[in-house]
This record gives structure tokens, C-alpha cells and sequence, in this order.
């Protein structure tokens, strides 16, 4: 899969998973493989996608996108901590993740998205 060339936000529907041949966390939560990092505007940057994990496995999901949202909760500014604790899940659970194109961010707006980019299926 590639990433989307057009510019917009997309939300992408998620089963959270214990990969095959890992062992399920001692805190018995699954995540979907993601790994990310602030910027200095506060946004939530993916750097990575676990080839076995639900991110990667969705083809929607790739390095250089923004997390906006967790199930419709902004996470701008959220610590990293934060976020996790709100991706991971009970095994099989599903989440939704609202990610933007970088192109489409606004670090004046509240969201940190601009206006005139509807949510939109990913390709």
C-alpha cells in the first residue's frame, strides 16, 4: 500500500490485536503497532507502523501522519502516555483513529487541523 497523495483526514476503523506468536501484555491489553511522537506544535506524529500490527496490517495507516483523534477524542498536546493508555485495549476491541496529512495542519486551530478538509474515507 502507499500513502494517500491528496491532502485530508481520514478515519480508520481498528481491531486491536496480540500479534501471532507474541504474547499477550501482563496488563492484558493489545494495541495496533504504532509508534509515535510529539512535534513542538503540540501533534502526535506516527514514526512507524509494526509489520504485524493492525496499523500496518489496515494498508492505512503510514510514518508521517498525524493523529488528530482517538475514538472522536482530540489528542493534541496529550502525552504520549495519554495516547497509548487510550489505543490500548482489550484484545479484539475496535477503536477508531482519526489521522490528518500533515499538509492540513494548522497549528493556530484548537484541533490543529485547517478548515475546509472534511473527514473522508482513506483510499
Amino acid at each position: 500500500a502507499t500513502a494517500p497523495s491528496a491532502p485530508g483526514v481520514w478515519e480508520v476503523e481498528l481491531t486491536r490485536l496480540v500479534p501471532a506468536g507474541a504474547s499477550l501484555p501482563a496488563d492484558g491489553m493489545a494495541g495496533i503497532g504504532l509508534s509515535f511522537a510529539m512535534d513542538s506544535h503540540g501533534f502526535q506524529i506516527v514514526q512507524a507502523c509494526a509489520s504485524t500490527g493492525a496499523a500496518a496490517l489496515s494498508g492505512k495507516i503510514f510514518a508521517g501522519m498525524c493523529i488528530v483523534k482517538v475514538n472522536g477524542i482530540p489528542v493534541r498536546n496529550f502525552q504520549i502516555k495519554e495516547v497509548i493508555s487510550m489505543i490500548k485495549g482489550t484484545p479484539g476491541s475496535q477503536l477508531v483513529i482519526t489521522l490528518a496529512d500533515p499538509r492540513v495542519l494548522d497549528p493556530a486551530s484548537p484541533d490543529g487541523l485547517s478548515a475546509g478538509f472534511p473527514t473522508i474515507a482513506p483510499p
